[in-house]
């Protein structure tokens, strides 16, 4: 450090301190060297009590005092005399060294531990530090005081906002540059990507095939050149993706030491891909990130890659979670609020695309996505291409393919889900949209907590009124209605609002259509489910009556014979015994009532035949 100063002075004070902690430190030795006008210092201090503090995390100020003196001041102050007048002498001052008034040698060590010293000793000053500029009267204990105990409050309350806010983009100098890159960048990662994809599901298959030969081929000739060409892959493989092989798979006897070999080499492989698709993955979600623009044409681009590597199938969908790559589309659907419906939908459009494995899943309930599309489809002010967006997220992540995995995390919005769901399905004039909100209403109806909101919100009664208003008869629709049905009928204090809603005629009408020449495969699921859901209905005394004034009774399978039509023309006879009834121990019991329901609704039936 240098000072510089057309006359004489001396330094007069050094300090080092934690203020959070009340750590003092003095100088142990100071050299001085002056050149011409100036005056260099070298100050020597602890260095291990130094390094001790930054190993704790604890930070260092370094406060220096430095106050500048005539030799005769030095000496007044010395002599308890106080003189206004200060008088200059270059020839005392030339045999004066700093040295005089700061440490020589080291001082003896305290023997107190550092805990034991008071936290404000890094406010007691010398008592001649007072009278630093007598003349004016200038006390300058009170500002360090003051600013030494309100500087710790001062920096938590900024670093608790700072932490709070999100950073900003970056403004960059030129965007279209940086959009270019990132395209690029997006472009080839996906396409990587999707390679890795297409070379892992055919190592899946060579390897199932294989497997499923173990013990089972002809010749063990056969079955060792087929685990020698596996293992030759899988060792290719490997050696592409950096990774080492596992233990070769030993020739024996025993199929199971074999099948867990294969187990452990399908492993490897396996890791090796994953760990290849995730530095892929990874770029494209960078690119979501680091776009310039949340409008722009490199966040439209990384939106479409996650779509279409979500349709490559679990796998990517797993690589996206891990990448955190939910959590990048939340934020875009969030923060693209303000911005374009076409955005928003295409955020929506990449969540239900990736969210196809559990892992996407259970990434999306914990960053509040069910709570995010309640408020979607709660909004009056939402579009309805984003309702249909994350109707068939809700559809996606409640699937039966799923497992019903994301069910439970939407049974707390199940009520404004089910009311905004029936809501869109009754005012849109979109076949698609239709179907959405239907499946999603017929996937949550499989929770018992999702019943009440169903019948409260009168959803089956206003979907059948939808599925009378299409011009031309959709057989999926009708499914995933007769399903809805089948589902409300299982829980019997829904029965009398179903019998109410005459939903029995509704499935006896799905029964007796012609089935279309194109969609008879679709029409043999819609007759299973129906006759499954008219058969738990005619339980109820109510409704076997219903069904038998319609003259229904020959929809529903007898007990006797499961899987054929009791009685009946030809065509529902054939088409009984072809399909394939879901047999469960309380669809046997439900079966054998309304048998008994039907019958007795036939003794005091009174309508003309």
């Amino acid at each position: 450090m240098r000072i510089s100063d057309a006359g004489d002075f001396f330094f007069f004070f050094l300090l080092a301190s934690a203020p959070s902690t009340g750590i003092r430190m003095q100088l142990y030795s100071c050299a001085e060297k002056r050149v011409g006008q100036s005056v260099e210092l070298e100050f020597c201090y602890n260095v291990d009590f130094l390094s001790r503090q930054t190993e704790s995390g604890r930070g260092l100020s370094l406060i220096i005092f430095c106050a500048l003196y005539s030799l005769q001041e030095k000496i007044n102050i010395r002599n308890n005399v106080e003189d206004p007048v200060l008088a200059r002498s270059p020839s005392i001052a030339s045999r004066e060294t700093i040295n005089d008034f700061l440490y020589t040698s080291e001082p003896p060590e305290d023997c107190e531990q550092l805990s034991s010293i008071p936290e404000d000793s890094y406010l007691r000053l010398p008592q001649s530090c007072s009278r630093v500029i007598p003349s004016l009267g200038l006390d300058v204990r009170a500002p360090v005081r003051c600013w030494l105990e309100e500087i710790r409050y001062d920096e938590e309350d900024e670093m608790d906002i700072l932490f709070s806010k999100r950073l900003p983009r970056r403004k960059l100098k030129d965007e279209e540059a940086e959009s270019r890159d990132l395209r690029l960048l997006t472009a080839s990662a996906a396409t990587a990507a999707k390679k890795v994809i297409d070379a892992a599901d055919s190592f899946e298959k060579r390897y199932q095939r294989v497997f499923d030969s173990i013990g089972n081929s002809s010749s063990n000739r056969t079955e060792r050149d087929a685990l020698q060409k596996i293992e030759a892959e899988a060792s290719e493989i490997l050696l592409k993706m950096g990774s080492t092989m596992p233990r070769r798979t030993a020739q024996r006897e025993n199929p199971k030491n074999v099948a867990m070999q294969l187990g452990r080499l399908k492993n490897s492989v396996d890791r090796a891909f994953d760990k290849r698709l995730d530095f892929y993955i990874e770029k494209v979600v960078l690119a979501l990130e680091e776009a310039p623009s949340e409008a722009g044409s490199a966040a439209r681009g990384a939106l479409a890659a996650l779509t279409a590597l979500g349709l490559a199938g679990p796998r990517a969908g797993a690589s996206v979670a891990r990448c955190s790559g939910i959590r990048a589309l939340l934020t875009s659907l969030v923060s693209a609020g303000r911005l374009s419906s076409e955005l928003r939908s295409a955020s929506l459009r990449a969540l239900a695309s990736v969210c196809c494995c559990i892992e996407a899943v259970d990434q999306f309930v914990r960053e509040g996505g069910p709570e995010i599309l309640s408020d979607i489809l709660a909004a009056d002010s939402t579009p309805e291409s984003e309702k249909s967006e994350a109707a068939a997220l809700v559809v996606q992540i409640t699937a039966p393919w799923m497992d019903y995995v994301g069910l439970p995390y939407v049974e707390p919005f199940a009520h404004d889900l089910i009311s905004a769901l029936t809501n869109l399905a009754e005012r849109t004039s979109c076949k698609q949209t239709l179907l959405l909100s239907t499946a999603a209403i017929n996937h949550m109806a499989h929770s018992r907590r999702c019943i009440g909101p169903i019948i409260k919100c009168n959803s089956i009664k206003r979907l059948l009124r939808c599925v009378k208003k299409t011009s031309s008869g959709n057989v999926w629709l009708m499914e995933q209605v007769a399903s809805l049905v089948g589902q409300v009928a299982r829980v019997p204090q829904a029965r009398a609002h179903l019998a109410e809603t005459r939903a029995s005629v509704a499935l006896v009408c799905f029964l007796r259509m012609q089935p279309p020449g194109l969609e008879a495969e679709s029409y043999r699921r819609l007759e299973a489910t129906a006759t499954e859901a008219l058969t738990r209905l005619c339980v109820d005394p109510e409704i076997a009556k219903q069904v038998v004034a319609v003259g229904g009774s020959d929809c529903l399978p007898s007990s006797e014979c499961s899987g054929q039509a009791c009685v009946g023309d030809a065509r529902r006879a054939e088409a009984a015994s072809n399909q394939k009834f879901h047999s469960s121990k309380s669809l046997r019991v439900a079966r054998k009532i309304a048998a008994e329901q039907i019958d007795m609704a036939r003794m005091w039936d009174s309508s003309p035949r």
